[in-house]
């Protein structure tokens, strides 16, 4: 259900002792039904410690709560206060015997502030130690518990929960004038109630106009009945059903508590109204051209907002960091005695029923005895604990680092925190100063330091063959310098002698000094204005982007309310929408306090119509630096290198594969899937309003109940959620047939599995390989020259990598694809040349021609706009050098074609520079000169 602000609740649990008995209760359905013994305290103490739960993740402050317990052998509440004080003042004695509220005891009082303390204290709960409650009491206190606060009277929703089991003996009698003030000041009365293995779908829960929990009552929607039921149960079963029905103000119910667990966990449709925000829209230009332009005062109004599950801070203890400060502080003032909770009190002393209770707190004992601590001995008590307090935390600086302290405790701390100065102490040390204190509670500085970096000094591109320098060290070994050496040259500078500037691409650009705004686009107005008009026909639905508003006429003015009629009107008749540019409202900045403007967006302005309404919607559409990277070549036309149109290819689908996919699609139509509605037609299966995203909403309730359930076992997800994950039996039925005819017609097969790759780096640290990697490391440790056997059966190994040709530098294989294949087929008898024998790779000290191809192809992949493409160049460079000299002229072109092929879709303005610089294909190895020539003009 959801939670809205302004929202108090008192939780009033019954701890009779038939709330003690363990009974079967139904936890799942299904043919996983899950069936546990349980107490009916424990499912009540669930549903509360799920109720605080919900509480702490909203994390409001105008959610206040209360758990109070009765037929409990203590005794604390807002009306027995109320009579010892009216006794004190006619100077009598309180009289504990007479108490109507007795064993009425507030666990928790009306807090505004949560945290997973007070869900731990839920469980303190006993059934058995006290008497029966009284339910029409237990419902009077709710009442004056919500009603003794001023602030809560003003609040919208006011909740009584009475969870019980209907077993204890109550008087009705008045329970008309109860009810009646219950619907004078707006409350209302849930009941919850436990049945054994019986269960209804959640959305009987939900539809449910009342709501009561309590254990074991009859049910007629659930399908139970109680066989000789008690006469007392029956007739308190009937008065909680009468006073619910009662009650107009608000939904008041009456309903099985595990639903009621249930209910929490499933998503609740809860309507939100943004704020609307009043801006113009804008056809023309008005200060250029007043009188053709049009200004039209409008209305913006968020009209979706996207879902997120809960975040990482909120489901970390430090989300509850404040909450946890502020209980802790709490905690540690009532340590100290300043106001003792009962809760410090052994289990055995309140089961024997001996000791009293601070502020006024009555215990009961075996014999019925009473004592009260006068006034003058609470002043005199009270006055002790402050002397001893203050000389015992005088060397604390502050009450927050305290808070802090305490907070420690809840992980795993214990009680170090308030022993610490006292051990100190006694062993004669010192103890902390402020400075300890500090460097303890963790405290960070943050500190700025800039660096300069030289800029780079440009290299020579004609000098291809550098030889690196090298730097002697001691035991006449050398390092080589490389060239990423200056990336690593930084000195630390001071702030004031560097100047600003904008990082554009790979070039730092100066901003003056006298330039305001850095970064900030300045002459923005907040509003719409209308750029151009397109045909609707002509609008993507795959461009539209998660931003949807409203946009409607503002209210009051006439004049831009027609005029906003006539231009929608106009658009809906041309089947055509507006290009719209919307800044949207400003807002102030926290860390510099200037007001800024959101970079401005581009949208479609859609017209739209309903019976009483004329508005538009405005969809954010991308600009064009949006979709670039994600653009790919047409999967239905494709061409070949000569740009030669393909209409029969392996990649392109026939028209038997057509009719095979267009039947399965058929076959798989939902929208006739759903059940028969009342005249007997079919409906669709999915249904958007009850469809949920498992991803945002089962996080939350998995939080939900791991806070409430440390130990116990991980629910299944509700069903609300899955219903959508698997598709319906019948379509699946129907479509079997049309999916084994795309089977047929497509032959599909099954991916392999990716190779591992192997790392030449630290292969040897990795473990023995296989014999022939062992025989390559050999060679490459002890410098042998690769052998060369068989001619084109074993290509040249590399002493340098000891690794055979990559996949770049082998030949393309016979069954590449046409596309990729634009050259025609050397004839079979066509003469060999003195070029086309056997290349060997054989690089000496340089990397495998290859490897410098595929390192050129990751340079300009990586790079930002154009900023590795020379280093790029430079590394084709070399291998084409190599190339020549070692004579790898067949190995270089492959690896070429390969690298242009790579490059191509995504960064083509590459080729250019290929072009211009005359990296092309080297005239040797079956390419000839027009070839040569050929290939580079096709960039």
């Amino acid at each position: 259900m959801a939670l809205t602000p302004k929202s108090a609740a008192v939780f009033l649990i019954d701890c009779s002792a038939s709330m003690g008995r363990l009974r079967d209760i139904k936890e799942t359905d299904g043919h996983d039904a899950r069936i546990r013994r349980r107490s009916a305290l424990d499912v009540m103490c669930e549903y509360v410690k799920a109720k605080i739960v919900q509480r702490i993740v909203r994390d409001l402050k105008t959610i206040p709560a209360s758990v109070i317990l009765y037929g409990y052998p203590k005794t604390k509440n807002v009306l027995t206060t109320r009579q010892k004080e009216e006794a004190a003042e006619r100077g009598e004695t309180f009289d504990r015997k007479e108490d109507l509220y007795r064993g009425f005891y507030e666990l928790l009082p009306l807090t505004f502030a949560f945290d997973k303390t007070l869900v731990e204290r839920v469980d303190e709960a006993r059934a058995g130690l006290g008497g029966d409650g009284d339910l029409l009491s237990a419902i009077i206190l709710g009442l004056e518990t919500l009603d003794a606060q001023p602030l809560i009277k003003t609040y919208k929703t006011k909740e009584i929960y009475i969870l019980t089991d209907g077993e204890s003996e109550t008087n009705w009698d008045g329970w008309e004038r109860t009810a009646q003030q219950l619907n004078i000041k707006g409350m209302s009365v849930k009941v919850v109630y436990v049945a054994p293995c019986v269960r209804t779908p959640t959305a009987v829960l939900i539809a449910s106009p009342h709501f009561i929990s309590g254990m074991e009552f009859d049910d007629e929607q659930i399908g139970f009945v109680e066989e000789s039921k008690p006469e007392t149960k029956r007739i308190n079963e009937q008065h909680l059903q009468q006073i619910v029905d009662r009650l107009d103000t608000q939904p008041s119910f009456v309903a099985n508590a595990l639903l009621a667990i249930e209910s929490i966990s499933t998503p609740q449709i809860r309507s939100v109204d943004s704020r609307a925000d009043r801006m113009t829209l804008k056809l023309g230009d008005p200060s250029s051209h007043p009188d053709r332009a049009l200004t039209l005062y409008i209305e913006v109004k968020k009209a979706v907002v996207p879902a997120a599950p809960q975040s990482m801070k909120k489901m970390s203890m430090t989300g509850f960091e404040r909450v946890q400060a502020f209980a802790s502080q709490t905690q540690s003032q009532q340590n100290r005695g300043t106001k003792r909770a009962p809760d410090n009190r052994d289990d055995d002393k309140v089961a024997d029923g001996h000791g009293t209770q601070d502020d006024g707190d009555i215990q009961d004992g075996e014999e019925g005895e009473t004592r009260v601590l006068s006034r003058e001995e609470k002043e005199r008590a009270d006055k002790l604990e402050a002397e001893r307090l203050a000389a015992r935390f005088k060397e604390q600086t502050s009450r927050e680092q305290r808070a802090q302290m305490r907070a420690g405790q809840d992980l795993s701390m214990g009680n170090i925190g308030a022993d610490l100065d006292k051990t100190l102490r006694d062993a004669g040390l010192a103890v902390s100063d402020a400075l300890d204190a500090d460097l303890a509670s963790h405290s960070v500085s943050m500190e700025k330091r800039y660096y300069y970096r030289p800029v780079p000094k440009p290299e020579d591109p004609l000098d291809n063959g550098k030889v690196k320098s090298k730097k002697k060290r001691a035991g006449n070994e050398s390092d080589e310098e490389g060239e990423s050496d200056d990336e690593n040259d930084r000195e630390i500078q001071d702030p004031t002698v560097l100047v600003d500037a904008h990082y554009y691409g790979g070039s730092l650009i100066p901003v003056g000094d006298l330039e305001d705004d850095v970064g900030v686009l300045s002459g923005l107005q907040t509003g719409m204005e209308i750029v151009a008009f397109t045909k609707q026909a002509d609008v993507r639905y795959d461009w539209r982007m998660g931003d949807v508003f409203y946009v409607y006429a503002a209210a009051g003015q006439t004049g831009s309310e027609k005029v906003f009629s006539a231009l929608i009107n106009g658009m809906n008749e041309k089947k055509c929408c507006a290009v719209v540019r919307f800044v949207k409202k400003g807002f102030t900045s926290f860390k510099t306090g200037l007001v800024r403007t959101p970079d401005p967006q581009i949208g479609i302005l859609f017209p739209a119509f309903t019976d009483d309404a004329e508005y538009c919607y405005w969809i954010r559409m991308p600009f064009s630096e949006d979709i670039r990277p994600f653009d790919f070549p047409s999967l239905e036309n494709l061409f070949n290198r000569k740009h030669v149109h393909l209409e029969e290819h392996p990649h392109l689908p026939t028209s038997a594969m057509d009719e095979a996919m267009d039947n399965f699609v058929d076959a798989m139509d939902l929208s006739t899937a759903g059940p028969l509605d009342a005249a007997g037609e079919p409906t669709p299966w999915f249904n958007i309003e009850e469809s949920f995203s498992p991803a945002v909403h089962n996080i939350q309730n998995t939080l939900v109940f791991r806070m409430s359930n440390p130990d116990a076992e991980l629910p299944p997800a509700p069903k609300v959620l899955t219903k959508y994950m698997d598709p319906p039996v019948g379509v699946v039925a129907r479509a079997d047939e049309a999916r084994r005819a795309v089977i047929a017609a497509f032959s599909p097969k099954l991916v392999p599995p990716k190779p591992k790759k192997f790392n030449k780096a630290t292969s040897n640290f990795a473990g023995i390989g296989t014999e022939e990697e062992e025989k390559v490391e050999r060679d490459r440790l002890f410098s042998k020259p690769a052998a060369v056997e068989g001619g084109n059966e074993n290509v040249g190994r590399t002493n340098d990598a000891g690794t055979a040709l990559s996949k770049q530098e082998q030949p393309m294989s016979e069954d590449k694809d046409d596309v990729e294949d634009a050259e025609p087929d050397t004839d079979e008898d066509e003469p060999e040349t003195e070029d086309e024998e056997d290349d060997v790779v054989v690089v000496g000290r340089g990397e495998p021609i290859g490897s410098r191809v595929e390192k050129a192809r990751k340079l300009v992949e990586q790079s930002f706009s154009t900023q590795n493409y020379q280093k790029a160049s430079d590394e084709l460079r070399k291998a084409r050098k190599e190339a020549v000299e070692h004579g790898a002229v067949s190995a270089y072109n492959d690896a070429l074609r390969s690298f242009v092929d790579a490059v191509r879709p995504t960064e083509s303005d590459y080729l250019a520079r290929l072009k211009s610089e005359g990296l092309g294909l080297l005239e040797a190895g079956g390419v000839t000169a027009a070839e040569a020539e050929a290939f580079l003009e096709s960039f």
